[in-house]
Order: structure tokens, then C-alpha cells, then sequence
């Protein structure tokens, strides 16, 4: 099954959007290459930014080699157990709107399975499991009014602005935005969400804090999330038979050039007509451009020579990354019909939500550890965790115990080639250093769903990677 629809941005249309209109500008410009060049390009990642870029370079006639750090392709899409079932552990989910991820998903003769699971929550508050109608009826729900009937998971939906700034994808660099890089939880406040309304949404153990997230990084999403058209008979997400990770594995199977990994990349040096990267295995590449396709989180190690611009080295330092610990079970018994309640779980406690997840392979449980002390998580072994789970689990889903098999834990927080799992922004970020996150220094390019303008999540990736190939090709 697939839907109908075309990427229509064009080429030039996208290099002249937000940082890619840096590159005029950039040192070093031209691409003359010694005889030795071990390619036009070297991609720096086995993402999806990285593979896609890869992908339309090679279409434009450029050599591309690729070095990916890690002993497998796709970053941070990875279907990890393939026994007793199938689990996506990231990039568990195509979006129907995701144009180039679904053209490319056509075009490599992958197979797409909707996703037809809607998502029905019960709510774990300091300790104790309540459906919607038993929390607002509760005695211990300390909210009034409106937020008293909300779900604890949708309380800052009742304070959206009227009119959000939003007009265009692009309006992220638009000029006259400064006042909104401010603290969401000081806009919330401004719109007198209540303090025990603001606490509940603010658990440690969820997601990230509204005083920690820029309103104009929230206000972007909100955009995005409504400029969508509605769409009826059709499902909103998709999966793919055989697990996600067959995507990244077709793309890098339908390149010309080499895909390298275990090569993971310590320095970058420039020089007037190439550059050179070096591997911690001891090799080296040089290339005319090098583009580099990974998280700012493993960018930060990368020894840069001549260093980055004081004010791009500042941005990739300071995104901030969301942690996220799984932990995932094989459903033996439908615990939500011998109960009768909600298959899903928010909470705001220690298991941050609890989600029944359906993929190409069936249903699974996945927990997930996120939040500001997954940190704490790290310490422990796989199977202390597992048992930390299940103990809270069947404390307050009694229906679980029985119903579950554990599977495994993967946390990207640990993982040294993410060291977390998704960027945001906080308060200020944008308007101080969004320009010049993904901007061209002299060879090197830079892409990642960390720097996406139309988009995000998978499709964000792809859509740096065809910004960064675009940069790329019209030098």
C-alpha cells in the first residue's frame, strides 16, 4: 500500500532555505581534488541524512564514499531483536506525510504495512493508575476547571495561542521572532496554567520539562503538526515488513560507492585543495568535500583543524538531546482485555510511558526511560532494569504480570554513536545559534535531523541530507 504523495521542493528552492544560504559565503569554496582523493565526497554517518545525501550525490555523478563509525547502518533507525519478535528500537514509524522517506521507500521496492493502532491511555499519578473519568473525579486530583478534565498527557493544548507565528516551514530563521526564545514554562505561566498543572507535565522522568524547552521550538512543532492537510481512509503511519531497519540497509545496497563501517571519524583536517579525515582505527580518507552526518552529541569529539567558527562550535556544543531508555516486552496475554482498561500508560513516575506498540511483526511493550533521570538508569545492568520495570509494572497493572515476556533493554543515552536519542531547543537557542548549526565551513557540510527546517524525525534526516547533497552539487 502506498500513498499518494511526491516530494515537490525543488533543488534550488531548498539550497537558498535558512543555513544553506550560508554557503556562498563559505571559505575554501571550490572542489579541485588531487588525483589521490579516495572520492568527490565522503560521507560521514550511515544514517538516513547521511545514506539519502549519499544517494543524490551519486545521481548527480559524484563518487561518494561512506564511513559510519558503528558495526551497522542507520543511526538511530535500528530494529534490534528479531526474536521472539520483531522490535524496531528506533524509527519505529513512517509518517504519511513523510514524502522522501516514502519515495525512496518506493523506489527501493520496500514493502509498507499501515499502522492501524490507536493509541488509548490510562494514568499512573504519584503512584496510583486512574482511566480519564477516575482522575477528574479523583480527590486526589489537585486541577481545576478545564485542566481538571484534560488529560495529564494534552494539559498544555488548552494554552495555545490564538494565532501562531508560524506562516511558512522557513519561518524558523525569519527575522522578529526573538520574543517568543523564551522559556515554555514561563509562556504557560503567562497564560496561567496552574502550578500543580505545570509539576504534573514537568516529571523528571518524562519528557522534557516546559522551563527547559524554547515556546518558539514548541511553536514550530505545533505548526508543523497542524499545517498537515487532513486525510481520511488512510492510515497516518506506517511500517515496514521485515523491521525499519531495512531501509537503511536497502539505501546503502544501492550505492556505487563504498559503505565503510567501523571507521568511526576522530579529526578532519583542511587543506587548500582537499580534505582528510582520520579513522580511529588508524585510516585515512580525503576527499573534495566531506560531509558530515552525524549527532552534534559524537560531532563534539571530532577534532576540527582549522577549528569551526566560535559560534558554530558553540551551537553543535550546546543542543541539548533528549535521553530515552527501552525496555520491551513480547505480549503472551492481552492484559488490557482481562482488566478492561487502556493498553497505554502515562506516567509521572519512574516509568515515563508505557506504550503498546504494534509493528510489520506484532504487538510488544515498550517502557519508556526518558527524561532528565534516565541518567540514573545508566548505571545499572540490563537485567536490573528489566527488574525495576517489572516490579513497578505489575504494582500498578496488576493485569501484566503473566501477560508479559521481557525482550531486551537499548538504551540510546549509552550508546556511544547517538549518547542520546532526540535534539530539542531550549529557551534562547534559536535566535542565538540556529543559523550557524548546519552552515558550510570551507569542505566540510553538515546534516542531521538535529538541522531540518520543513521537518522532522525521519523525514527530518532525509531532508538534511538532500539539503547538504544540494550545497554539495551546486558548488
Amino acid at each position: 500500500m502506498k500513498p499518494a504523495i511526491k516530494s515537490t521542493i525543488s533543488r534550488r528552492g531548498f539550497v537558498q532555505t535558512g543555513s544553506a544560504a550560508l554557503v556562498a559565503s563559505s571559505p575554501l569554496f571550490g572542489c579541485a581534488q588531487p588525483a589521490s582523493n579516495d572520492a568527490d565526497v565522503i560521507v560521514v554517518g550511515a544514517g538516513l541524512a547521511g545514506l539519502y545525501a549519499a544517494m543524490l550525490l551519486e545521481e548527480s555523478g559524484l563518487s561518494v564514499l561512506v564511513l559510519e563509525g558503528n558495526t551497522r547502518l542507520g543511526g538511530r533507525v535500528y530494529t534490534k531483536y528479531q526474536t521472539p519478535q520483531l522490535v524496531d528500537v528506533g524509527g519505529q514509524e513512517i509518517g504519511a506525510y513523510y514524502a522522501r522517506t516514502l519515495d525512496v521507500v518506493d523506489q527501493l521496492g520496500l514493502e509498507l504495512i499501515p499502522q492501524t493502532l490507536t493509541p488509548k491511555y490510562e494514568y499512573v499519578i504519584d503512584g496510583q493508575a486512574y482511566t480519564l473519568e477516575e482522575w477528574a473525579a479523583s480527590e486526589r486530583n489537585p486541577l481545576q476547571g478545564q485542566e481538571r478534565q484534560t488529560p495529564p498527557n494534552a494539559l498544555s493544548s488548552l494554552y495555545r495561542p490564538e494565532e501562531n507565528p508560524f506562516k511558512t516551514a522557513d519561518t524558523w530563521f525569519a527575522e522578529g521572532l526573538g520574543e517568543y526564545d523564551i522559556s515554555y514554562g514561563d509562556f504557560l505561566r503567562s497564560r496561567n496554567m496552574s502550578e500543580d498543572a505545570l509539576d504534573l507535565i514537568s516529571s523528571p522522568y518524562g519528557s522534557t520539562p516546559p522551563d527547559r524547552l524554547s515556546w518558539l521550538y514548541v511553536l514550530r512543532s505545533q505548526w508543523l503538526a497542524m499545517s498537515r492537510p487532513p486525510r481520511t481512509g488512510e492510515p497516518a503511519f506506517y511500517n515496514l515488513a521485515g523491521g525499519m531497519q531495512t531501509l537503511p540497509q536497502a539505501m546503502a545496497k544501492s550505492l556505487k560507492g563504498d559503505v565503510l563501517l567501523d571507521h568511526f571519524v576522530q579529526s578532519v583536517r583542511q587543506e587548500p585543495d582537499y580534505a582528510q579525515v582520520q579513522c580511529e582505527n588508524g585510516k585515512s580518507f580525503q576527499a573534495g568535500r566531506i560531509l558530515f552526518a552525524i549527532p552534534p552529541t559524537i560531532l563534539r569529539s571530532v577534532q576540527f583543524e582549522p577549528g569551526l567558527p566560535a559560534l558554530q562550535n558553540r551551537a553543535i556544543q550546546e543542543l541539548p538531546f533528549r535521553h530515552l531508555t527501552g525496555v520491551y516486552f513480547s505480549i503472551e496475554d492481552a492484559y488490557w482485555d482481562l482488566d478492561g482498561r487502556p493498553p497505554f500508560q502515562w506516567t509521572n513516575g519512574p516509568l515515563g510511558s508505557v506504550m503498546r506498540w504494534v509493528n510489520a511483526d506484532g504487538n510488544y511493550v515498550w517502557v519508556n526511560l526518558g527524561g532528565q533521570n534516565n541518567p540514573l538508569v545508566h548505571k545499572k545492568s540490563d537485567n536490573e532494569i528489566i527488574a525495576s520495570v517489572e516490579q513497578e509494572l505489575y504494582r500498578t497493572r496488576p493485569s501484566m504480570k503473566g501477560s508479559l515476556r521481557p525482550i531486551g533493554v537499548h538504551s540510546w543515552s549509552k550508546n556511544r554513536f547517538s549518547l542520546g536519542a532526540l535534539p530539542y531547543r531550549g529557551p534562547g537557542q534559536i535566535t542565538q545559534t540556529e543559523a550557524a548549526l548546519a552552515a558550510p565551513f570551507g569542505r566540510l557540510h553538515f546534516a542531521g535531523d538535529h538541522t531540518s527546517v520543513l521537518v522532522t524525525g525521519m523525514e527530518g534526516a532525509m531532508e538534511s541530507g538532500e539539503r547538504a547533497a544540494f550545497e554539495i552539487m551546486d558548488i
